[in-house]
């Protein structure tokens, strides 16, 4: 009788261990859940201040396509720099464009002989030649930016320069995956078909 009053006991304790652990198991990733949920909602109000901030490095700003001054990089670094420590705003980019942010915004106004990554640093380079190494920097900024809050889409012209190429590497981008490659599911559809592509950029 002891004997069975202890098993009893014992697989009372073990089934309140179990449940405990399952209810501390679902606090926790509840937390996690809410915590997830209330970091993208902040990413995508950092997010959507930064990219209005890069609206003078629009490729389309004017009829004959985007330029920027010098005076202008200048002011654009300074307010993108701004944005980077409001309100934390920095802590929300992820890795990758945490890096294209940088990147991206110290070439606006390095010289020419120290523009990253390296291969970029060429005598010889006018002010347009600058203008459009920036917009098109900052482009792929913002289409890393709508993957990190899942709304990549595709980019018109999935093949990239070799200047865009060696950009993205240099910030540790996977050109093999979206929004740099065609996701698998699009490989055997006719081009004819692609009507849903996005310019993102």
């Amino acid at each position: 009788m002891l004997a069975n009053a202890n098993t009893v006991a014992t697989i009372i304790a073990s089934l309140l261990g179990l449940a405990l652990t399952a209810v501390g198991i679902y606090y926790t990733n509840n937390q996690r859940r809410q915590l997830d949920i209330h970091v993208a909602d902040q990413r995508i109000k950092a997010y959507s201040e930064l990219w209005a901030l890069m609206k003078i490095a629009a490729p389309m700003r004017t009829p004959e396509g985007g330029s920027l001054s010098a005076e202008e990089r200048l002011t654009l670094f300074d307010q993108l720099t701004d944005w980077y420590y409001a309100d934390g705003n920095g802590m929300l980019l992820e890795l990758v464009t945490r890096e294209m942010y940088l990147v991206a915004k110290n070439n606006l106004v390095r010289g020419d002989g120290q523009l990253q990554p390296p291969s970029l640093s060429r005598p010889g380079l006018t002010d347009l030649d600058r203008a459009q190494l920036s917009i098109s920097q900052l482009s792929l900024l913002r289409s890393q930016m709508k993957a990190d809050v899942g709304g990549y889409g595709l980019l018109y012209e999935p093949k990239l320069s070799n200047d865009d190429r060696a950009f993205l590497l240099y910030c540790g981008a996977d050109l093999r995956r979206p929004p740099w490659s065609w996701p698998w599911y699009y490989i055997r559809r006719p081009r004819s078909r692609r009507v849903d592509v996005v310019n993102v950029r």
